[in-house]
Order: structure tokens, then C-alpha cells, then sequence
């Protein structure tokens, strides 16, 4: 095998970003089904209210950006790892 090749295989930086992106991987697929249960609830609440729930109108916008900031994470858009590693969407500095 080249040595170029062994290298480039035993990298552990590359291995490590591996193991986050399967983690991250997991999450976005639990995300997923939030974003389910999001849709049934908001049309359930429009439905019978005539209004979406404004509280889960917030939470689902900050879920919206974090899939997109783990979307980017895994299509190596981006090397910021995304929440629990960095900050929830929406969250300010020192919250």
C-alpha cells in the first residue's frame, strides 16, 4: 500500500470527525420526528383554533436552523460542530 494511503487511513482527525458525524447522524434522524409531531400539532392547533402555537412556532424555527447547521456538518459544508458542541439556535452568549 502507499504510504500516502496508510496516512491518509489511520488519520485520526478524520476518524474522529466519523464518529461525530454518526452521532450527529442519529440526532438528525430524532430531529426528523420532532418535526412530524411539529406538523400534526400545529395542524391540529390551526385546525381547532384557527392560530398556530406560538411557542412551538419559536422551538420549530430554532429546530429548522439546527437540522440545516447538522446538514451542514455532515455534508462537510461546515467543520463548527453543531449542538451539544456548540450553541443551540437562538441562544444567546452566556445563557
Amino acid at each position: 500500500m502507499n504510504e500516502d494511503f496508510k496516512k491518509m487511513l489511520s488519520s485520526k482527525d478524520k476518524w474522529v470527525r466519523a464518529l461525530y458525524m454518526l452521532l450527529f447522524l442519529i440526532i438528525f434522524m430524532i430531529a426528523r420526528c420532532i418535526v412530524y409531531v411539529i406538523i400534526a400539532i400545529q395542524f391540529l392547533m390551526t385546525l381547532f383554533t384557527n392560530k398556530a402555537h406560538h411557542k412551538t412556532l419559536d422551538f420549530s424555527e430554532h429546530l429548522n436552523t439546527y437540522i440545516r447547521q447538522i446538514l451542514m456538518f455532515l455534508t462537510y459544508n461546515s467543520d463548527e460542530k453543531p449542538y451539544p458542541f456548540g450553541q443551540w439556535p437562538g441562544e444567546k452568549n452566556g445563557k
